[in-house]
């Protein structure tokens, strides 16, 4: 149930899950929920990164005009 609502980025339902799996003690749902956790977290990150190129980039292309 986890992979398919993380596979059709349905948030809600990835939530709902997860707090069930935990709430539940499941301890075999645990690996494959830090993994979805790592990669969305290095995915946030990647794209804060990328948007704070582009800021960098737009501020001085302002600044030369």
């Amino acid at each position: 149930m986890i992979q398919i609502a993380y596979e059709r980025h349905n948030w809600k339902l990835l939530v709902t899950v997860i707090a069930y799996a935990l709430l539940q003690g499941e301890e075999d749902m645990k690996p494959l929920i830090s993994q979805i956790i790592n990669t969305e977290s290095s995915l946030a990150r990647q794209t804060k990164q990328r948007y704070s190129q582009k800021k960098q980039k737009n501020r001085k292309m302002k600044g030369r005009c």
